[in-house]
C-alpha cells in the first residue's frame, strides 16, 4: 500500500491533463514481486490527436492519446476524462488498443469527489480545477512494460449559437499537469453549415485556417514538443449579412465588463464589391540599399504590380538624393501602364543619400480629388540624411502634404532606421508598421503584407454604439480599413449586461453603407481571456504613446494598474511594477510579507537592472532595439491571442533562490478577473495588496475545513487548484491556505 501511494503522489503531481490522464492504480497486477522497491514514475504521452466535425451545431469529437510505459513492470490504472463545464456529452465511445469497451460517465457531482479523493491522497488540488466537471472514465490493464497503450474516444456535444457565434472549447491545458512537453499534438476541426460561415476565431492557439467554400472550412493547430497551456478554443461566427460579426464577452459581479467583437467580410464577397483605390509605392534607392535589399525590393514592387486590381489607379516614386516618380500622376492599372512601371522599377540603382522630404511631398501631390482610399506604401532602410532631417519636423511636414489623412503604410529593412519616425506616420495616419530584419526575406513579407490591403470592402470606418450599456475604453481607438480576407477586432469594456445594437458605418467607393447587429452582453465568468486582451491593446496603446509623445506620471500609473491587475508583465513593464512596489512598500501602503514581485528575483543579481535596460527601449528613436521595442508594442495594441501577452517573455528569464529557472512573465494565472501571481511555493491575489479587510480565515491544506470550503463554495476551486499555499480575497474575506 505505501508503495502503490507513492506511486499515486508522484504521478498526480504531474498529471498529463491534455484531454485524459491515466491514474496509477496499482504497481503490478500480474503477479510479479509486490515487494520489489523500484523507483516510481508517470507515464507520458507521446501523442494526442483531436478531431472534430461541426455539423450546424452538433460537434463530434474524437480523441486519439497513446501513452508510453517505460518500466520494466505491468500496471494498472484508470483513464480519467474530465468534461468541461457546461458542455452537453451525448453519444460517446472508448476503444483500447483498438477494441470496444464500456466507460463509465459521472455528472459533476459524483465526479467531484473522486476529485478531491484523489487530491487527499496525492496531496495535490491541481484537479480542484475541473470541480465543476463530469467525468468518464475506465479501467486500464494492463499496461505492459516498454508498450504503448492507445486510447480512443468519441463524444458529440450540441453547440449552443450565441449572438450567431458558437464556443468550442477542447481541454488541451497541460502545464499544470505535466513537467514534460507532448511529443506531438494535433486539433484539427472541420466545420459544415447551412448559413455561410463568415467569421472563424482561436484565441488560444496560432491556427491555420482553409476554407473550402462558403459553407465548410477547417482549422489546424499543430505542434511538435510542445507544452500547451492553454484550452483550445474556437469561436464560429455565420451571417447573410456582406460583414459578418462574432462577439465573445466577460463579466464577473460588481466588475466592469469586456467584450470582443470580430467584423469579417463575406468569404466571397463579388469582385465587383472591391472598392476601387489609389495607391503610391515609395521606395528608397539611397546608396545604403545593397544590391540584395535592391534585388527583393525589386521583385515586391513588380508582385505588387501584377496584383493590383483592374479599376485602380498607381504611382511608383523612387528616391534618394531626389525623389522621382514614373508617371508624376496616378495612372490607372492597364497594362501598358504596368509595362512601363515595371522597367522604371528593374531600371532602379541605389546611390545617394535620403531625401524622405521630396518623396512624401511627391507621393501626395499625386492624390487626386476623389472618394477612392488613398494608400502610400513607403520603403526604407536609413534615416533622413537630405532635406528635412529632424525628426519630429519632418514629421509634421510629412504630415501636412497628407491633408486628407490618407493612410501610411511603412516597411523598415534592417536595424539601423529611424523608428520612432516610421511609427509617428502609421499612428497618425492609422496605418500599419512592419520592421523587416536583415535575415528576413523582403520580397515575401512586403508581398504577403500587399495581398491583405489590396481589396478594400470598407473604408472610413465607424462603430456606434447603444449608450445605455456604458461602452468605453474602445480599442483601437481609430478604425483601420476592412479588406477582403481581413478581419477588423474591436475590445472594449461595459458596465451594464444586457441587448443592445452595434451600427457598422463605412464607405463604399464614396457611398456611406451601415451594417446594424443585435447583440447580447452578458454576465459571464468563463472567458476571462477576453479582459487580458483587452488589457494588452490599452498597454500598447499607451506605451506607443509614451514612444511618441513622451513618458507621464499619470500614463505610467495607468500601465502599471493594468499590468498588475491582468498579469501583463513584459520588458516594458516589469520595471515599473518593480517600482512601484518598492515604492508602496517603503511607504507601507503594502505590507512588507505582501510583497509578490520584487520578492520573487530579488537575489538574482542584475534582474533590476536589465529590466531598466529593457524599459529604455521604449524611449529610443532609431537602432536595433527601438526597431524592437516598436515591434513587440504593436503586438501588443493589436493583441487577439491569449499569448500576446507574453510579447518579449523570453527575455524575462531568471534563477530563483533554488536555482531553478523561472521566467517573471509566465507566474501568473487569471482567476475571476484579476491575476494571481506565483512567489516561491505560494500564490499571492493581488487583491491581497490593494484591498483592505478585516477578515481572515487561515485554513490548512487538505483539512476537514478545507474540503468544507470547497463544498460550501464551489466557486473557490479556481483559487484552491493554484497549489498547497494560496492567499485570495474572496467575498470580501482574505482566504490563506498554508500547509
Amino acid at each position: 500500500m505505501k508503495l502503490r501511494f507513492i506511486i499515486i503522489l508522484l504521478f498526480v503531481a504531474s498529471l498529463n491533463v491534455q484531454a485524459g490522464f491515466i491514474l496509477i492504480t496499482q504497481e503490478d497486477p500480474l503477479g510479479s514481486n509486490p515487494r520489489q522497491i523500484f523507483t516510481p514514475y508517470k507515464l507520458s504521452i507521446k501523442s494526442l490527436q483531436v478531431t472534430t466535425n461541426i455539423n450546424e451545431n452538433l460537434a463530434e469529437t474524437t480523441v486519439e492519446q497513446i501513452f508510453f510505459n517505460p518500466g520494466m513492470l505491468s500496471l494498472e490504472g484508470v483513464y480519467m476524462f474530465p468534461i468541461p463545464k457546461g458542455m452537453m456529452v451525448k453519444n460517446f465511445s472508448m476503444e483500447i488498443d483498438g477494441k470496444p469497451f464500456q466507460a463509465e460517465m459521472l455528472e459533476a457531482t459524483k465526479a467531484r469527489g473522486i476529485y478531491e479523493d484523489i487530491v487527499r491522497k496525492s496531496l495535490d488540488p491541481a484537479l480542484l480545477e475541473y470541480a465543476d466537471n463530469g467525468l468518464i472514465r475506465i479501467r486500464v490493464f494492463p499496461i505492459l512494460p516498454g508498450s504503448e497503450k492507445k486510447i480512443k474516444l468519441t463524444y458529440s456535444q450540441i453547440l449552443i449559437p450565441d449572438n450567431n457565434t458558437m464556443e468550442y472549447i477542447y481541454p488541451l491545458n497541460s502545464k499544470k499537469y505535466s513537467n514534460g512537453q507532448l511529443a506531438k499534438v494535433q486539433v484539427t476541426v472541420n466545420v459544415k453549415n447551412n448559413a455561410e460561415i463568415t467569421n472563424l476565431y482561436c484565441p488560444s492557439h496560432f491556427a491555420s485556417y482553409l476554407r473550402t467554400d462558403i459553407h465548410n472550412t477547417s482549422v489546424v493547430y499543430s505542434s511538435e514538443k510542445a507544452t500547451v497551456e492553454n484550452d483550445f478554443r474556437l469561436y464560429v461566427g455565420t451571417s447573410s449579412k456582406n460583414v459578418g460579426m462574432s462577439i465573445v464577452s466577460y463579466k464577473e459581479a460588481d466588475e466592469d465588463g469586456f467584450f470582443l467583437l470580430h467584423f469579417s467580410p463575406a468569404i466571397q464577397y463579388a469582385q465587383n464589391k472591391i472598392v476601387a483605390k489609389d495607391i503610391v509605392f515609395v521606395l528608397d534607392i539611397s546608396g545604403s540599399m545593397s544590391e540584395e535589399k535592391m534585388m527583393q525590393s525589386q521583385k515586391a514592387l513588380t508582385f505588387c504590380l501584377n496584383t493590383l486590381n483592374a479599376n485602380d489607379r498607381f504611382e511608383i516614386i523612387k528616391f534618394s538624393t531626389e525623389a522621382e516618380a514614373v508617371f508624376s500622376q496616378l495612372m490607372a492599372a492597364n497594362e501598358t501602364n504596368i509595362s512601363k512601371a515595371k522597367k522604371f522599377v528593374n531600371q532602379m540603382q541605389a546611390m545617394g543619400g535620403t531625401n524622405m522630404d521630396q518623396a512624401f511631398e511627391l507621393a501626395f501631390k499625386s492624390k487626386q480629388n476623389s472618394d477612392r482610399p488613398f494608400f502610400v506604401i513607403f520603403i526604407t532602410d536609413g534615416k533622413p540624411t537630405i532635406g528635412e532631417t529632424n525628426d519630429d519636423k519632418l514629421a509634421e511636414k510629412i504630415l501636412a502634404y497628407n491633408i486628407s489623412n490618407s493612410r501610411i503604410f511603412t516597411f523598415g529593412i534592417g536595424d539601423e532606421i529611424n523608428s520612432y519616425l516610421l511609427d509617428k506616420l502609421t499612428d497618425r495616419t492609422q496605418g500599419y508598421r512592419s520592421y523587416i530584419s536583415p535575415t528576413e526575406d523582403i520580397e515575401v513579407k512586403i508581398s504577403d503584407f500587399f495581398s491583405k490591403i489590396n481589396a478594400p470592402v470598407l473604408t472610413n470606418i465607424e462603430l456606434v454604439f447603444s449608450a445605455a450599456r456604458g461602452i468605453s475604453m474602445v480599442f483601437p481607438k481609430s478604425m483601420p480599413d476592412l479588406f477582403k480576407g481581413g478581419t477588423l477586432s474591436v475590445s472594449g469594456k461595459f458596465k451594464s449586461p444586457g441587448d443592445m445594437k452595434v451600427e457598422l458605418k463605412g464607405k463604399v467607393d464614396g457611398q456611406s453603407v451601415s451594417y446594424i447587429y443585435e447583440i447580447i452582453l452578458k454576465e459571464d465568468s468563463k472567458n476571462d481571456f477576453v479582459a487580458s486582451i483587452w488589457a494588452s491593446r490599452h498597454i500598447g496603446y499607451l506605451l506607443d504613446q509614451i514612444r511618441l509623445n513622451g513618458e507621464s506620471k499619470e500614463v505610467k500609473d495607468e500601465i502599471i494598474a493594468l499590468a498588475k491587475k491582468y498579469g501583463i508583465i513584459t520588458p516594458y513593464t516589469s520595471l515599473l511594477i518593480l517600482e512601484d512596489e518598492e515604492i508602496n512598500i517603503s511607504n507601507k501602503t503594502i505590507a512588507q510579507e505582501n510583497e509578490i514581485f520584487n520578492g520573487r528575483a530579488a537575489h538574482y543579481q542584475g534582474f533590476m537592472d536589465e529590466q531598466k535596460k529593457e524599459y529604455s527601449k521604449v524611449k529610443k528613436r532609431s537602432g536595433k532595439e527601438s526597431v524592437q521595442s516598436s515591434t513587440e508594442i504593436q503586438d501588443l495594441s493589436n493583441s487577439d491571442k491569449i499569448d500576446d501577452s507574453k510579447t518579449g517573455g523570453s527575455r524575462m528569464v531568471y534563477k530563483d533562490i533554488n536555482g531553478e529557472e523561472k521566467n517573471f512573465s509566465e507566474q501568473s494565472q487569471m482567476v475571476q478577473g484579476r491575476a494571481i501571481y506565483q512567489k516561491g511555493n505560494q500564490w499571492i491575489d493581488l487583491y491581497v495588496q490593494e484591498k483592505k479587510t478585516k477578515k481572515e480565515n487561515k485554513i490548512k491544506f487538505g483539512s476537514k475545513e478545507y474540503f468544507h470550503l470547497l463544498n460550501n463554495d464551489p466557486n473557490v476551486s479556481k483559487f484552491l487548484s493554484l497549489g498547497k499555499n494560496v492567499q485570495f480575497i474572496y467575498k470580501d474575506e482574505m482566504i490563506t491556505v498554508y500547509e
